[in-house]
């Protein structure tokens, strides 16, 4: 029976038919990419695009680590349903305009029920998808952002497994508290196994976020997949810092598709940073198959410092000469006192 309902899970995740027809899951290959990378946008409902800072950003927009602070380190488990798991790793590295990401992001369902031609019970098999990430972003402006990722990507299933390409491309617009992101991901060929071709998840997304001036921030998106339909997502963040170098967050989020597919619904999750160090956690909905935990480690390794602006002209890197002060604003200084005079004679021979 579990091996049953693990099978019936990775059918609805891969989208296999007729399992897909069921749970809305469509029939593309790799359609675990359409799974939020990392606890925070999980628990903020996958609304991420406009709204992630963090390592895991280049997943859902390449753009967004060109406008990241600091460069960052994460890993991410997702305990997704019926043994099967989702493993991912990120990292960004800001350096001047430019920002730079790599990442892999891997699904593993090892030990399924092969089954033969005739429906006879054969081996089972180990099945798995990995689609790994490089990115560079770059700032265009003071408030614009652009960047592109590749992604290439692995399939195995038993003995067979086969190679593909896909891309994805982001635009961001930062201008305090409000962003706003488009981004085109999963963009690439028909992937092929079993000399069986399947479209990618092709997925376009516009997203928004704000936040307070007191930390709250709230994020939506929308989009379309290009086999299942759209969705809609919207989340909210509220950070409480306990001392300059500890922080919590408490994370809730909404998901909402037309093929009524194994992710929609409330999501909720929170987070422990200390100093460079950040803990998160999300529980995310799986429909008949209950919820999906995920926990996702963070560390900052280094914070970037914008460049000041040129002064009159002036390199960026050096400090303005201080102007001579005034007559007027010159400080008052005591006289020299005099040393004291003794009347001298001289006497002339």
């Amino acid at each position: 029976m579990v091996r049953a309902r693990r099978l019936l899970a990775l059918a609805c995740l891969a989208g296999l038919a007729p399992a897909a027809a069921h749970c809305g899951a469509g029939s593309s290959s790799f359609p675990f990419l359409k799974l939020p990378a990392g606890a925070r946008s999980a628990a903020l409902g996958g609304a991420s695009a406009a709204l992630l800072d963090d390592a895991f950003s280049v997943f859902s927009n390449p753009a967004a680590a060109a406008a990241s602070p600091f460069s960052e380190v994460s890993l991410s488990h997702n305990a997704w349903a019926e043994g099967l798991g989702q493993e991912t790793a990120a990292i960004t590295l800001r350096r001047g305009p430019w920002g730079f990401g790599a990442g892999a992001n891997m699904l593993l369902g090892g030990g399924l029920d092969g089954y033969g031609p005739l429906g006879e019970a054969a081996e089972s098999f180990d099945y798995s998808e990995s689609a790994f990430l490089v990115s560079a972003a770059r700032s265009l402006s003071g408030k614009f952002y652009a960047g592109a990722a590749l992604k290439p990507l692995y399939q195995s299933a038993g003995t067979e497994s086969a190679f593909g390409v896909s891309g994805d491309i982001g635009i961001l617009y930062a201008a305090g508290p409000l962003r706003l992101a488009a981004a085109a991901r999963n963009l690439g060929p028909d992937f092929k196994l079993y000399k069986e071709g399947f479209p990618l998840p092709a997925n376009y997304a516009a997203a928004g976020s704000w936040r307070w001036r007191f930390g709250l921030a709230a994020a939506c998106e929308a989009g379309v997949f290009g086999d299942s339909g759209w969705y809609a997502a919207a989340g909210a963040e509220l950070p409480l810092k306990l001392s300059p170098s500890e922080e919590v967050f408490f994370r809730a989020g909404y998901r909402f598709s037309d093929a009524d597919q194994a992710g929609s619904g409330f999501s909720a999750g929170g987070g422990v940073a200390l100093s460079r160090l950040r803990v998160d956690y999300a529980l995310t909905p799986l429909g008949a198959f209950g919820g999906a935990h995920r926990v996702s480690v963070s560390y900052r390794f280094s914070a970037f410092k914008e460049p000041e602006k040129p002064v009159h002209g002036r390199p960026a890197w050096r400090e303005p000469s201080r102007p001579a002060a005034r007559p007027s604003e010159r400080p008052a200084t005591k006289p020299a006192p005099k040393k004291d005079q003794k009347d001298e004679i001289f006497l002339l021979w």
